[in-house]
């Protein structure tokens, strides 16, 4: 079996080609992992956010909000900074509030 090895999470979006076969292999199995995780959980119990940023990853609206601290060099100055979380927030809250089960029985508001 080959060895896993983790892809760093704050790296960029990698360019499939680039990737080694022990990293692509290692990519699927943390995929695997965490879909049988859902998998093992009831539809009303997955929120649609949580979906989304395991099979899109980052789902910010900024890629200044991708990392926790935020550490873009401009941060402290930005005017727009503040706009950009609170839209963070709303998607996170409404897309967390929504349920798999609720997108199966055509629920969603």
């Amino acid at each position: 079996m080959a060895q896993i090895i983790p892809f760093p999470a704050d790296a960029e979006e990698p360019e499939l080609e680039a990737l080694s076969r022990e990293a692509l292999l290692a990519l699927a199995q943390e995929l695997r992992e965490k879909l049988a995780e859902l998998d093992a959980r009831e539809p009303e119990d997955i929120p649609v956010g949580e979906v989304l940023r395991l099979t899109e990853g980052s789902i910010s609206p900024v890629a200044c909000l991708d990392s926790s601290p935020n550490e873009c060099p401009r941060c402290t100055d930005c005017l727009t900074l503040p706009v950009w979380q609170g839209l963070e927030r709303v998607i996170n809250e409404y897309l967390d509030g929504v349920s798999l089960r609720d997108v199966l029985d055509g629920n969603v508001k």
